[in-house]
């Protein structure tokens, strides 16, 4: 059945309904059952109440009602502000069973009628399914109508869903409604898209914004007919059946049970009659033919099939004209669906390229990427990418993969200028060229001839620029047709353009920091040549004076005076202070530089320990400073170091301990494993201690405390080559110290795996 024979029977059918309609009240007329009901209304009004819950009303003359505004066939406010719907027809049936008068409340949209009712500023609604939610402020009656709520897509989606199939999928659900608040309890795998009212529901599914509405069957039945939407579809129940009742407030249970009681007075037929009247027409059992005049049928049934023909001509047109704007809506949808994809794998493409440069791959490779990507986008697309030289007049080949050799060649080395084909003129303008013709474009009148050998018969050009909006170079597209750009072709080559200018102004960074880091190899290596000839010409005078002294102490023919040998003391003393200092500046020069071998092995510590007091035991007696050693365990611990280093590193430690400690002090030297990988040596002492806010700087080249207070030799670089020692041997150090009471520096080097 086509798309039109589908709807001009669902139009038959509707007719055919309203003609029912037409004469099925005359029928109930004619049998006279309207006074009869009204009779027995009137004899069981207030049926069934008790004493006090007669009393209750009369204390309650007037209940509030809210019902939800847009809720078809369920209950509606109209236009002229009437109270419609099947929960308004049992509303009121209770008004004259039971005598109660209901004052209608009508507020915007369902979730103001739920705020109003948390607020008591409702007492019951019209209709409405308990959920957990409502339950903790409302009571509800059994209910008077049950549908299912079921699952509502577009035509094109053939097979039958349930909630497990909706898994991932973006489905819309009528705010506060009882659908609603099963989803977001027992499926939070479902995405939920909120929704004001059902008409917007079933307007973002027709249209694709969301996959599929779960809603009642009326409800949706009933505004897919009103609004005239013609592309969706049942596909199955979502296992939730609505069963509306009413609903009231739960500090009035006595409403709750006056309610019920209404319900339950409420006979059968009148159910029926409420249901025939909002969800669907069956023909009564106690009307005949025989009760109803022919000529009307026959009347009828000619009034239905002219209405019927004249219908079917408007339908058609309207179906036409609806075919037609959903062709075009479709086509547009597909032509943006087509752009987003394109954008997609075009960011994904960028994003390719830059991780290219951050991962350090050639600036030809990333050029060529570049070009690559672009030339996906388009078969008939040929790309080149120019660079400026360092003049800035000429351009360079960057990248043209797939231009010919010869044409590259050509171009090569070209002057920028007013008339230089598009490269030459964009990058002299930093402006856009666009030549749609080659062969009349005066731009290229030097270049044309080339160009047209090679079947190049269009060229777009933009220049690149880097981040300060310098012009760098050129972007060009090249195409064997006549054309000019597209929009989004535009677009494509500013993305691009913009792409190639990081590229350019990284490649640039490259070679700054390629120079720079040059430039300074140079310069260590200059440097340490000058400290290994000057600690050459200064260590050959000091060892002279070292030694002539040393020869004038030990001279027993000719012994020195008193006076003599204080001032030879002095001199021995200045020069092993002098030789110190140049042998740590000359190790400094070879850490920072590489220069500085080490041998990492396996030994003991507590040797290399050993080795160490035995170095610094005159110079702790001299000043009458205490030294304790100690292991914390009495174990054999090997370390994975530079023997050497360490001896350095532990005499430099202890010597300063000794030095910058109190008289008569103590220097406490201790060392145990932790955690089976690392030993821990510590050094605390019970000197002057250091300012907290110098702590972090005291490992830096040339750092000194209160170097014009303290009365101690050095120039501050001692501990900056400890640390550098222990970083080479995989060690660390740190510092902890509190002024006036001494310092703790320790120590920790790997364990050898034994």
């Amino acid at each position: 059945m086509s798309l039109v024979e589908s709807l001009i029977s669902k139009f038959e059918m509707k007719l055919m309904k309203q003609i029912s309609l037409f004469f099925l009240p005359l029928l109930m007329m004619l049998g006279g059952t309207a006074l009869a009901e009204e009779t027995i209304l009137e004899r069981e009004s207030s049926a069934g109440l008790t004493h006090e819950e007669r009393v209750w009303l009369r204390s309650h003359p007037h209940i509030r009602l809210s019902p939800d505004p847009d809720f078809l066939p369920l209950e509606h406010i109209d236009e002229s502000g009437k109270y419609t719907g099947i929960a308004a027809d049992y509303i009121a049936l209770l008004e004259k069973k039971l005598d109660i008068d209901f004052k209608i409340l009508k507020y915007k949209n369902w979730d103001e009628v739920i705020e109003k009712a948390k607020a008591r500023e409702s007492d019951m609604w019209g209709a409405a399914t308990p959920t957990p939610q409502r339950l903790e402020y409302m009571l509800f009656t059994k209910p008077f109508i049950e549908l299912p709520a079921v699952v509502i897509v577009r035509k094109n989606i053939e097979k039958t869903l349930s909630l497990k199939e909706l898994k991932g999928l973006k489905v819309a659900v009528i705010s506060g409604y009882g659908i609603h608040d099963h989803l977001s309890m027992n499926h939070p795998d479902i995405e939920l898209d909120v929704v004001p009212d059902i008409s917007a529901g079933l307007k973002k599914v027709s249209f694709g914004m969301v996959d599929a509405m779960i809603a009642n069957i009326a409800l949706a039945s009933y505004y897919i007919e009103k609004d005239g939407i013609t592309n969706l579809r049942v596909v199955g129940e979502s296992g939730y059946v609505y069963k509306w009742g009413f609903a009231s407030r739960n500090d009035w249970p006595e409403l709750n049970q006056i309610l019920q009681k209404g319900i339950d007075l409420i006979d059968e037929s009148e159910k029926i009659e409420i249901n025939r009247k909002w969800v669907g027409l069956k023909p009564s059992p106690s009307l005949t033919f025989k009760d109803i005049a022919i000529p009307f049928i026959s009347v009828l049934g000619l009034f239905a099939v002219a209405s019927i023909i004249i219908s079917n001509r408007v339908l058609k047109k309207q179906v036409l004209k609806r075919t037609i704007d959903l062709q075009k809506e479709l086509t547009e949808r597909k032509r943006v669906e087509n752009l987003l994809t394109r954008n997609n794998r075009l960011l994904d493409g960028y994003n390719k390229i830059l991780e290219m440069l951050t991962a350090g791959h050639s600036f030809q490779k990333v050029l060529d990427g570049l070009v690559f990507l672009v030339e996906q986008q388009s078969e008939e697309t040929i790309c080149s990418i120019l660079l400026l030289d360092e003049t800035g007049q000429k351009l360079l080949t960057g990248s043209a993969p797939h231009l010919p050799e010869i044409y590259n060649e050509a171009i090569n080395g070209m002057n920028i200028g007013a008339k230089a084909g598009s490269c030459g003129t964009a990058a002299f303008t930093g402006k856009r060229v666009i030549a749609k013709d080659i062969s009349s474009d005066p731009l290229w009148e030097d270049y044309k001839k080339i160009a047209l050998s090679f079947d190049l018969k269009a060229c777009w050009s933009s220049p690149i620029r880097n981040s300060k909006g310098k012009v760098v170079g050129t972007f060009a597209t090249y195409y064997k047709t006549i054309c000019e750009p597209s929009k989004e072709e535009l677009e494509l080559m500013n993305s691009a353009s913009h792409i190639a200018g990081i590229a350019i102004e990284h490649h640039g960074y490259e070679e700054e920091i390629l120079n720079a880091k040059n430039d300074a190899e140079a310069g260590n290596r200059a440097k340490t040549e000058f400290l290994s000839r000057m600690s050459h010409e200064l260590r050959t005078p000091l060892n002279a004076i070292l030694g002539f002294s040393q020869l004038l102490t030990l001279d027993t023919d000719q012994p020195l005076s008193t006076v003599q040998r204080d001032n030879t003391e002095r001199i021995l003393n200045a020069g092993h202070h002098l030789l110190t200092l140049v042998n740590d500046v000359l190790d400094l020069s070879r850490i920072e530089t590489g220069a500085l071998e080490f041998k990492i092995e396996d030994f003991s510590l507590q040797g290399a320990l050993d080795e160490t007091m035995m170095l610094v035991r005159s110079l702790a007696e001299k000043k009458g400073i205490k030294i304790k050693a100690r292991p914390l365990k009495e174990e054999t611990l090997l370390v994975l170091a530079d023997r050497a280093r360490l001896v350095q590193v532990m005499l430099n430690l202890l010597t300063n301990a000794i030095k910058y400690n109190k008289e008569a002090g103590t220097v406490d030297l201790s060392w145990e494993a932790i955690d089976d990988k690392k030993v821990q040596i510590r050094i605390k002492d019970t000197g002057m201690g250091i300012p907290k806010e110098m702590i972090e700087d005291i490992f830096e080249p040339f750092t000194r405390l209160d170097r014009d207070k303290i009365k101690v030799e050095g120039v501050g670089i001692g501990l900056s080559i400890t640390k550098q020692l222990l970083d080479t041997m995989n060690g660390t150090i740190s510092a902890e110290s509190t002024l006036g009471e001494g310092s703790c520096f320790t120590v920790e080097l790997p364990l050898a795996k034994t």
